[in-house]
């Protein structure tokens, strides 16, 4: 073989291997450069919601799909009240099957039932095919109010006046039950522990709304609270909150009165800087050795007060011990809230009527200055 044949045999083969390696014979493997396999394409939206009640809504949502090999896509929702998202709703929310759509997508859709009225509720549409998952948008929704909650007004250290509207449910009738329902609890409800529940019986005004003026409360405290409409079915309003105000007042224990050998009159007063309609309670402690307000609350004997105006309370205390000295203090409780004033005393005479008539057997002692 000549130098010239032997170039020619090795460009040969080298075409040879490169057609072999890039030919564009089938092979295994579902595909190859001219004919890759289709990718699976979903895409998932969220609808509107509607028939929209007080206690139910119909939720909706669309699916296109391309390229499946299934025949069908799973579809749900997922929902929950309040502002969320999507992977909230996923985590947290309730799931409800809307069933499936054919090969090429479609539309679905569920019936959510057992809703509270006036509440805003997110969802989202959610389709699976081929094990390739789409989510769609959050939207949202409220159902329609029967009860909503205003703003609290007039608010005070132990007062406070709600508003509410109240809307007659579709398709009811007869008579409703209107009021709130209040307490410390940040979702308070009719029967739940320290919650109270107060009927209005100021009558609806032209806006439907009505009022009611809850009393009793602890100043300076947040109070949670909540219209309601009640016919057989208890509907809910918004919650929401006020803080009552500051309670500024104070207790001074004034000098003791009527003192013989055996009785005397404690007074105090009260004096409140803080609006509101109050129903105080007083009280005085007295005892012969405690000489503090705090050990005469503990170990004191206490008599219930007696209010006069302006503040003023006072009781008379007996059965004393002739020439002794007491001590004593005046205490109020306003509220909730206890104020204590300042410690006083006295002493009970050594003998019955007005010192200055005793004799000196009396204990009184007289004397003539020397010349």
């Amino acid at each position: 073989m000549t130098r010239k044949d032997k170039i020619l045999f090795g460009f040969s083969v080298i075409a040879i291997f490169a057609m072999a390696s890039c030919g564009g014979g089938s092979g295994s493997g579902g595909g190859n450069k001219e004919n890759p396999t289709p990718t699976v394409s979903v895409k998932c939206t969220t609808g509107e919601a509607y028939a929209i009640t007080e206690a139910a809504a119909t939720i909706t949502g669309s699916v296109t799909i391309s390229n499946a090999k299934a025949t069908s896509a799973t579809v749900v929702f997922y929902y929950a009240g309040g502002t969320k998202t999507a992977s909230a709703l996923k985590d947290t929310g309730t799931k409800v099957q809307a069933g499936t759509v054919g090969q090429n997508g479609g539309t679905f859709s569920s019936t959510l039932s057992g809703l509270e009225s006036g509440t805003t509720y997110s969802y989202v549409a959610v389709a699976t095919i081929d094990n390739k998952e789409a989510l769609g948008s959050v939207r949202t929704f409220k159902t329609t109010a029967v009860s909503e909650t205003g703003a609290a007004s007039a608010i005070k250290a132990n007062s406070a006046t709600l508003t509410g509207t109240f809307i007659q449910p579709t398709g009811a009738s007869g008579t409703f039950e209107y009021g709130f329902v209040y307490g410390t609890d940040s979702t308070p409800q009719i029967g739940n522990a320290g919650c109270t529940a107060v009927v209005s019986t100021s009558g609806l005004n032209s806006n439907k709304q009505y009022t009611v003026e809850v009393t009793d409360l602890s100043p300076a405290t947040t109070y949670y609270y909540r219209s309601y409409a009640k016919n057989g079915t208890t509907w809910y309003g918004e919650v929401k909150n006020f803080k009552t105000a500051n309670l500024n007042a104070s207790v001074a224990t004034l000098e003791a009165t009527g003192i013989s050998t055996t009785a005397a009159t404690l007074s105090g007063r009260l004096t409140i800087n803080s609006q509101g309609n109050y129903t105080p309670t007083g009280r005085f402690y007295y005892s012969t050795t405690a000489q503090t307000a705090a050990d005469l609350k503990a170990g004191g004997t206490v008599v219930t007060g007696t209010w006069g105006t302006e503040g003023n309370f006072s009781a008379q205390v007996t059965d004393l011990t002739k020439g002794t000295k007491y001590y004593f203090v005046a205490e109020a409780t306003v509220a909730g809230v206890t104020f204590t004033g300042a410690v006083k005393n006295f002493t009970t005479n050594a003998q019955a009527g007005n010192p200055d008539d005793w004799g000196n057997d009396g204990g009184k002692i007289e004397f003539t200055p020397k010349n």
